[in-house]
């Protein structure tokens, strides 16, 4: 998906209101692809693992933003982060960032087929974090200059999928490590599915162009056959 879709489908949702639970049905709406694929997402992202389950919005966002290479690390975090300034004030409070870190990492997790689930406590501590490295007092607010500020940081200017999970210690179970010293298997699968997941996403934009190119030769031939008459 590129750039432009990633943002899109982050307007899509916050400016159409989603709620925090979607089918698959609000999926292929939010991602602008058709149902089938939708029911895919929702099998993939899903608690049940059915196309008929409910996922989670937020995930979902944060997953696609976070697996497009058309982005830099920083505009990564920077779209990552407004989607979770619910009210566009520019800041988000240490609930929603905590609850962006959650988000995000099970998407990633879901997505990747790699790792383990995220816990909130240890969100909840790496949040904490976060506010101590700026100097915010707890119960405040971070601002977004702030939040790309503690991302570059923390994750030493590599936002990508396989990096933040391993940052939060959900590859292997383990600490923290170079990507060099990833298990293996686990990053070959997870890098794999990345790459498919990708592929897949080029080559629905790819038919989307198409049915758009179909549909506005369909509608000039009208119009000249409409001339005419």
């Amino acid at each position: 998906m590129a750039e432009g879709g990633a943002l899109g489908t982050v307007d899509e949702y916050k400016f159409k209101d989603y709620d925090f639970g979607i089918d698959a049905a609000n999926a292929a709406m939010l991602l602008r692809v058709d149902l089938k694929t939708g029911e895919k997402v929702a099998t993939l992202l899903s608690r049940k693992g059915e196309p008929t389950g409910i996922i989670n919005a937020l995930s979902l966002v944060a997953g696609v933003i976070l697996l497009n290479e058309s982005f830099t690390s920083s505009e990564a975090a920077g779209a990552v982060f407004d989607v979770f300034d619910f009210d566009n004030s520019g800041e988000i409070s240490m609930d929603e960032m905590t609850i962006l870190m959650l988000s995000a990492c099970r998407g990633l997790k879901s997505m990747l087929a790699v790792g383990r689930d995220p816990h909130d406590d240890d969100m909840e501590r790496s949040t904490m974090g976060a506010f101590d490295q700026l100097g915010k007092t707890y119960g405040t607010y971070i601002s977004r200059v702030d939040f790309l500020k503690w991302t570059r940081v923390h994750f030493k200017g590599d936002s990508s999928a396989l990096a933040v999970m391993n940052r939060f210690n959900l590859l292997d179970g383990a600490a923290p490590r170079p990507a060099a010293e990833w298990h293996s298997p686990e990053r070959q699968n997870a890098e794999q599915a990345q790459a498919e997941i990708a592929r897949q996403m080029a080559e629905l934009e790819a038919e989307a162009v198409t049915e758009a190119r179909e549909a506005v030769a369909k509608a000039a031939a009208g119009l000249r056959a409409a001339a005419a008459a």
